[in-house]
């Protein structure tokens, strides 16, 4: 059992360990870690925005692969924790999905106003997203 991952939605005490960890430290666990930020109601995903937020560059790749999944409230998620609500300045891969969010968005991510969100992370660090 590795401490610094909530051991259920509830769990809080998870952090304590978490936030000794560095990012090179629990990299084969990102994608265990942003499974929690499926659903932003549950306590531990505000724990775990807060952890990961600071990586967003280091962790670009599984951020990507979220933002390129059908599953919508993930994205809004990760779009908003990771990127609108954080002092990082995202990358130029995480730019890209952003952009394509922002100007091409699926008809699902239209539904779930993803294009807006992306809008307003474009407008933050002042994004340019080319046609």
């Amino acid at each position: 059992m590795k401490r610094y991952i909530p051991q259920d939605k509830s769990d809080v005490n998870f952090f304590v360990f978490l936030e000794k960890m560095n990012i090179d430290e629990i990299k084969d666990d990102v994608n265990s870690l942003l499974e929690w930020l499926k659903d932003m109601n549950w306590p531990a995903a505000a724990l775990v925005s807060k952890y990961l937020s600071q990586y967003a560059n280091k962790i670009d790749d599984e951020i990507i692969q979220v933002l390129r999944s059908k599953d919508e409230e993930w994205k809004y998620s990760i779009l908003f924790s990771l990127l609108l609500h954080s002092n990082i300045i995202p990358n130029n891969k995480i730019y890209k999905q952003v952009c394509r969010i922002y100007k091409h968005p699926t008809e699902a991510e239209l539904e779930a106003e993803l294009n807006e969100l992306a809008e307003d992370i474009c407008k933050k660090y002042k994004i340019i997203c080319l046609e």
